[in-house]
């Protein structure tokens, strides 16, 4: 069995906490002090996975993104934390500490599509790379498709071949960012319009591959080297739950 203590120092050792960008609420968020032999792995901690993690008996839920978060001035029994407390589960929440650790979301996704990353850009968060080869706006737009399994995607389709890709999981200012680094193409979550325009006007491939898939995939490798650094102490679980709130229609 592990405490939420025991999961947060595996964790600090992977993707320190004291990375995390200032504004953002890392660490141990809900700490109920008790032990459990399940751990419940999700992007966000919903009322919905905190009832997965209750039917499926697991005592901490480590998520992605905060479940205490923006100046929380009031909780009531609708409020996750406090389900989460109510329910003697704990949960720990790293978020932009995963983003920009080394083998945190943003490595993840880029070897994910196949890239072999060069470097970092956009405040160190993001990372860029490039193909051995270089790829068609068409075919680069199916591969994301297919390696991060979204369905339809929202793209701007640029005029030249793709061979320097930069990506960053999530919405940040990853298209400018991008542009001023000279990339081919850009994978991100989400795309504002006039970053989208930019991109369309500098003649680069955008993509908005989604906010839940561009960050799902680090998250399930956590899941994996957590589980591998516990052994046998405790077994983790990814959630089943459907948490990607966009519908394609």
């Amino acid at each position: 069995m592990v405490s939420a203590g025991d999961v947060y120092r595996i964790i600090d050792y992977l993707a320190p906490f004291d990375a995390a960008e200032e504004f953002d609420n890392v660490g141990i968020l809900v700490d109920t002090g008790k032990k459990t032999e399940n751990i419940l792995f999700a992007l966000d901690a919903t009322d919905e996975v905190i009832d997965e993690a209750v039917e499926k008996n697991c005592g901490i839920i480590v998520s992605h993104h905060p479940v205490i978060f923006e100046g929380i001035k009031r909780i009531n029994k609708k409020t996750p934390a406090y389900k989460a407390a109510f329910n003697d589960i704990s949960v720990i929440s790293a978020h932009t500490s995963l983003d920009i650790a080394e083998g945190g979301i943003n490595d993840v996704l880029a070897e994910t599509l196949g890239l072999i990353v060069e470097g970092r850009y956009c405040d160190g968060i993001g990372r860029f790379g490039h193909f051995r080869t270089e790829k068609q706006p068409l075919e680069f737009v199916e591969l994301v498709k297919t390696r991060l399994k979204t369905g339809e995607i929202s793209c701007v389709l640029g005029n030249r071949s793709i061979k320097r890709v930069a990506v960053g999981g999530g919405s940040y200012k990853f298209v400018k960012a991008a542009i001023a680094i000279d990339v081919d193409a850009v994978v991100t979550g989400e795309i504002k319009y006039d970053a989208a325009l930019e991109a369309k006007g500098c003649g680069i491939t955008a993509i908005a591959a989604g906010h839940y898939h561009t960050e799902v995939v680090g998250m399930v490798d956590l899941m994996d080297r957590v589980q591998s650094l516990l052994s046998n102490k405790a077994k983790c679980f990814f959630t089943e739950t459907k948490e990607n709130p966009f519908e394609l229609l």
